[in-house]
């Protein structure tokens, strides 16, 4: 599952179809609705990948997505769709293939001891270099105060 929390502005949600479509949708109003409209945009000629789901989020809007949705359908939020500053907190749970058992599990493992503190995150090319030490800071200025008003 994948769960945000979509704080300061409104902004949307898009959701575009796997390619080629999955063979049975999941048993769902909306799901089977979603499913209808790319099946009937597939039927008209449309390419699945031209079919966009667009879900608006208001301010203080919680967003699950799980299933189909979380693992086949693409789903971001386009640069055009942010018109003010947004803050959101998004929590993301570990696909079956980063799971013990799965194709990735080393991986996920790692992952999640990054993620409890246990180990260090690798570092990054766009890092800065941390082994010399931080610049002296700028000198501190003093400032006389006086109780006795203006001269």
């Amino acid at each position: 599952r994948l769960v945000t929390i979509s704080l300061l502005s409104s902004t949307t949600l898009s959701f575009v179809p796997p390619t080629p479509l999955p063979p049975a949708p999941e048993s769902s109003a909306t799901t089977s609705n979603v499913a209808a409209m790319v099946s009937a945009a597939s039927r008209a000629g449309d390419a699945p990948s031209s079919v966009c789901v667009c879900v608006e989020l208001p301010p203080r809007s919680l967003v699950v997505v799980s299933g189909s949705a979380r693992r086949l359908w693409k789903h971001a939020i386009r640069r055009e769709h942010v018109s003010a500053r947004r803050l959101c907190c998004t929590f993301r749970e570990l696909s079956p293939l980063f799971l013990p058992g799965g194709d990735q599990a080393d991986l996920g493992a790692r992952l999640l001891r990054i993620a409890s503190g246990v180990e260090a995150a690798p570092p990054r090319a766009a890092m800065p270099d941390t082994s010399s030490p931080p610049p002296p800071p700028p000198p501190s200025a003093s400032f006389a105060y006086s109780s006795a008003g203006p001269p």
